[in-house]
């Protein structure tokens, strides 16, 4: 019989006895000596890249201000939460974290990364295009720090990103710009 996410009783990867703490309204066990949160959660992470032209190509990215990887930048994503389908979980997350609304969205890329093993080893990290529509609005500042449009532009530094696969992602689009723009044009947000 498999164990579910809620029998931990000890953390998987120090061995230490897991305490209880409160997360967002949420109660998660976590291990004090390794830091590791158990959070009830598929691991199966969203995210959702949008695209705006300012009047070049920009994409909306959000600055992480917890663990992991504070202050590194990475596209609105989070954890598709128990009983949650991930289209609605993008819905969710980037309405949390950024205050927009998904008007459309499409699953483009599905990874299967290694990005944070204390967190969650062998995640499924799903990628969808997104059209939004609203006003950028930080939500949630004890999550993210900053919400900002990053320039797909070459000649532009690429920020520091958080997640090696969101990373691939926003290299991709730097790289493929031509077939990128016939793509965000298709998509093009509507944001202010």
């Amino acid at each position: 019989m498999y164990k579910t996410q809620l029998d931990y009783i000890f953390c998987p990867f120090c061995g230490r006895y897991l305490e209880v703490t409160v997360e967002e309204g949420q109660e998660l066990k976590y291990c004090s000596q390794c830091k590791w949160k158990h959070y009830l959660k598929h691991d199966i992470a969203v995210a959702g890249i949008a695209v705006r032209f300012n009047p070049l190509p920009e994409t909306l990215m959000v600055l992480r201000n917890r663990e992991p990887n504070p202050g590194k930048w990475s596209f609105p994503a989070g954890f598709v939460n128990f009983g949650e389908r991930p289209d609605n979980a993008l819905i969710r997350e980037v309405r949390e974290e950024t205050g927009l609304t998904v008007v459309r969205a499409k699953l483009i890329k599905e990874v299967v990364s290694d990005d944070d093993p204390n967190r969650s080893p062998k995640q499924q990290s799903r990628f969808y295009k997104m059209v939004v529509t609203g006003k950028v609005k930080n939500q949630d500042q004890e999550e993210n720090s900053e919400i900002k449009w990053h320039s797909l532009s070459r000649q532009i530094p690429v920020p520091e990103i958080a997640w090696g696969n969101h990373e691939l992602l926003f290299r991709y689009m730097q790289g493929d710009v031509l077939s990128f723009m016939e793509w965000a044009e298709y998509w093009k947000s509507e944001v202010r």
